[in-house]
């Protein structure tokens, strides 16, 4: 029962996420998940929707999924060849960028800290 509640509260976060004003964001925060056991989302931890909406906001979330060492983005860049101007000194090119197919790593090393990045990321 607890778990189906949070689960389907993410849910509806990831659904109207770009759709919130500040406002809601923070009546969201507190409000109270689970009534029986007046369980709420910690306000200064990884779930608050505030730190997650002003993080996309300022491109962190971009940032971390594009940039980290742990995740193997999936990306292509392909020359494009204009038939109207074979001699163009400014190349055109095709960038190709699908977010889905990103994976994480294979474990390098059986670490604790390898194994909790790997787990953060999937």
């Amino acid at each position: 029962m607890k778990n189906s509640m949070i689960i389907k509260l993410l849910i509806m976060m990831y659904t109207v996420c770009a759709r919130l004003e500040i406002g809601d964001i923070k009546t969201l925060g507190e409000t109270v998940v689970i009534q029986e056991d007046n369980l709420l989302i910690h306000p200064y931890g990884p779930l608050n929707p505030l730190r997650g909406y002003i993080m996309h906001r300022s491109g962190y979330m971009y940032n971390k999924r594009f940039y980290s060492p742990e995740i193997d983005t999936k990306y292509s860049l392909d020359l494009y060849f204009d038939d109207m101007y074979p001699l163009d000194e400014d190349p055109i090119c095709n960038y190709i960028r699908n977010p889905s197919r990103d994976t994480v790593y294979g474990d390098i090393n059986l670490s604790i800290k390898n194994i909790t990045l790997s787990s953060i990321h999937i």
